[in-house]
């Protein structure tokens, strides 16, 4: 019998996305928790990858449009409607021990979000030109890989 493997990317992907998962989520706590963080995330950031954290993230926009006054309370009792939404509301809220919303927390959260969608973008490319048979298609892959990762190289600015 041959021992069975365990493929290192499958790990480091797995390790990603929880790590990912964590920054979304308490991004979204500070979001939740404080409505000028909504402002801040849509300027710098503006989309999180899983459908139930855009939801909330639109649902949120759409409540603080509509109400004069925003607080986290009748914020989920208007969740009412939208269990799976409001289930995930509740698990960031419940999940996170967050004492101090700082914004320089907030951006970094932020900052590790982008640097892994921008990580996703590179890894999806190298996937497609991979599986490209058509040099030319292959040829303009390969450029735009290459801005991708001039863009995810900020030399310690970002």
């Amino acid at each position: 019998h041959k021992p069975i493997t365990v493929s290192k990317p499958i790990v480091e992907a797995k390790m990603k996305k929880d790590k990912y998962l964590n920054l979304s989520h308490n991004s979204l706590y500070f979001i939740l928790n404080d409505v000028k963080y909504l402002r801040i995330f849509k300027s710098e950031l503006g989309y999180f990858e899983l459908k139930e954290e855009r939801e909330i993230v639109n649902t949120l926009d759409y409540y603080v449009d509509k109400h004069d006054n925003y607080s986290l309370a009748d914020f989920i009792s208007f969740l009412a409607d939208n269990e799976n939404v409001m289930n995930l509301v509740l698990e960031i809220i419940n999940e996170n021990k967050i004492d101090n919303l700082d914004y320089e927390q907030f951006m970094e959260y932020l900052k590790g979000m982008k640097r892994y969608l921008q990580i996703q973008k590179i890894n999806n490319l190298k996937l497609k030109i991979k599986n490209e048979m058509d040099m030319d298609q292959k040829v303009k892959l390969m450029e735009k890989l290459t801005e991708l990762k001039k863009g995810c190289v900020d030399y310690g600015r970002n």
